[in-house]
């Protein structure tokens, strides 16, 4: 997804959009893996904005 659209893209359409882009043989624990870490990116990104 270019960078864009990550920027107006709401949690849900990211979400959605991880998951599809996840191997088909990945297992949940990867999944969740890949989630908390996009979770943690964005608060990241929304501590560093709000300084």
């Amino acid at each position: 997804m270019p960078m864009a659209s990550v920027a107006a893209a709401t949690e849900k359409e990211l979400v959605l959009h991880t998951l599809q882009d996840l191997p088909d043989e990945n297992c949940i624990e990867e999944a969740m893996e890949r989630l908390y870490l996009l979770f943690k990116v964005a608060k990241g990104i929304k501590q560093a904005n709000a300084v």
